[in-house]
């Protein structure tokens, strides 16, 4: 209804603008407060990151999905998470105890620069060749059923033409002997 990337947007504008200051909330100590923004955070970040797994997965053609989606995503995660911890210690040394919710909003800043210069592409909301895309689809999953058909209609066939039904009971093996019959001895 919005689009993801809009979706993306608010969430990183909202992570960008309100981390620093969740982070001195949180530093009060006071639960109740420290509860709303933890959530408000939480809510910035599920705004970023439910429709950023679509988005990424609709800028790859199908045959490079996994491994473009899957290499990116955790180069990112393994830069961003792994160096967070250090350098929140480094900032907190140097700085105070607020400084890492600006390392939150400098990510959050680097985050809407990507997005902002990311190619377009669908961006979920339906274009004109998502008709032609699930035509191909509903093609090629007919022609795999059809396949595999033939494949069957050709074992039956075998299994007919031997005199055997093809049930558990009559199936052998290579070797001749039924793979499901438990009580013969495993060497």
């Amino acid at each position: 209804r919005f689009g993801r990337k809009k979706v993306m947007f608010l969430g990183g504008i909202g992570m960008g603008i309100f981390s620093p200051l969740c982070i001195i909330v949180i530093g009060w100590g006071d639960p109740f407060a420290s509860f709303f923004a933890q959530s408000t955070m939480g809510i910035c970040l599920t705004l970023w990151g439910a429709p950023m797994m679509a988005w990424l997965v609709e800028g790859f053609p199908p045959a490079a999905r996994l491994t473009s989606v899957g290499i990116g995503y955790n180069i990112a995660q393994a830069t961003a998470g792994g160096f967070a911890p250090a350098l929140a210690t480094i900032l907190v040394d140097k700085y105070g105890e607020h400084a890492p919710g600006f390392v939150l909003t400098g990510l959050a800043v680097l985050s809407l620069t990507g997005l902002l210069i990311a190619p377009k592409h669908n961006d979920g909301l339906g274009a004109r060749g998502d008709a032609e895309r699930m035509q191909i689809r509903h093609e090629e999953d007919a022609f795999t059923a059809s396949s595999e058909d033939d494949h069957f209609d050709e074992e039956r066939s075998r299994l007919h033409a031997s005199g055997d039904d093809g049930s558990a009971d009559s199936f052998r093996d290579n070797n001749g002997r039924n793979p499901y019959d438990k009580t013969r001895e495993i060497t």
